[in-house]
Parts: structure tokens; C-alpha cells; sequence
């Protein structure tokens, strides 16, 4: 009895093992970049460069579109899939990714003149080309973390540092 009790336990661990890892697109594969840009609040429009797995050497740009929340401090930002961020390798390979988010404003003086901000969201694939032609999202979406240098509200452009980190599915 007792072997039979090993063995039906032993096939039971392989069953249990197989059926976790199909619930796993074997084609996923870890994401991480970071890099430098500039945003400008009067446009919406950003870009910068990276370096990063998969990519590289590379440069990114997009539109991002801001609302109001009831904290003034607080805003949602949004980046469209039918205008997604566009990030180029430097063999000129594509991945286009579509955002959502919030950013908060951090007051740095008395009088709120001078802010710093952070980002931070949500990004999902949603196309490319190249070698990222059948790029797609994995279950999760990739998460950024954006921080504004400081800046006034008169500033054209606000610079900032940022990372995005998760996984991607990759052919």
C-alpha cells in the first residue's frame, strides 16, 4: 500500500506540475529598461532614450493625455492604443505600448512654485515590428516608474528618470 500511495503521489506532483506550467505562455520572457527624457506639459508630448533587454540601445515617444482627479495634486494619465508609445531599438525594431496611470505632484517649496512628480503605471503591449512584429502582453501589465528633476509650471519642458520592469511575450 505504502508504494502505491508513493507512486499515485509522484504521478499526481508530475499532473499538478504539467498543468501550471501550460497555464504559463512559455514565450514570456522578463522586460526591463530604464533611461532618460523630457515631457512637455503644454503638448503632452515625451521622449527619450534607454537601454534595456531585448531592445538595447533605444529611443521612445509618444502623447500622453492628462485628467483632473478630485486631489489637485493628483492627475490620471493616459497613453491610447491607437496612439501608442513608440520605443525604437537601434536596429530600428519597434514595440508599441499603450499606458495608464497616475501622477503626483510634489510641492518642493513653500510657495508651489517648484514641483518634482512622480509616474507611475501601467504599460501593455500592443504591437511591433521586426522582431517584436507578434510582440503581446503577458498576464500582467509591465509597471513604470517615472520621477520628474525639478521643475515650474512655466518650464516648457520637464525632464525626468525612468523604469519599466515586467515581463513581455515574445515568439
Amino acid at each position: 500500500m505504502t508504494h502505491m500511495s508513493r507512486c499515485l503521489g509522484f504521478f499526481l506532483a508530475i499532473l499538478t506540475g504539467s498543468v501550471a506550467a501550460a497555464g504559463e505562455n512559455p514565450n514570456s520572457v522578463a522586460y526591463r529598461t530604464q533611461g532618460t527624457g523630457a515631457y512637455s506639459p503644454w503638448t503632452g508630448d515625451y521622449g527619450g532614450v534607454g537601454a534595456g533587454t531585448h531592445l538595447g540601445r533605444h529611443t521612445f515617444s509618444g502623447k500622453v493625455a492628462i485628467s483632473p482627479t478630485a486631489n489637485p495634486l493628483v492627475f490620471d494619465f493616459s497613453i491610447f492604443p491607437a496612439a501608442p508609445q513608440e520605443t525604437i531599438a537601434a536596429n530600428g525594431d519597434t514595440l508599441l505600448f499603450s499606458s495608464t496611470g497616475q501622477v503626483e505632484l510634489i510641492p518642493l517649496d513653500e510657495t508651489f512654485t517648484t514641483f518634482s512628480a512622480v509616474w507611475s503605471g501601467d504599460f501593455v503591449v500592443v504591437g511591433g515590428t521586426g522582431r517584436f512584429a507578434n510582440a503581446q502582453p503577458a498576464d500582467k501589465p509591465l509597471h513604470v516608474v517615472a520621477i520628474n528633476d525639478p521643475f515650474t509650471f512655466l518650464d516648457a519642458e520637464w525632464t525626468f528618470s525612468w523604469e519599466l520592469m515586467g515581463r513581455i511575450v515574445l515568439p
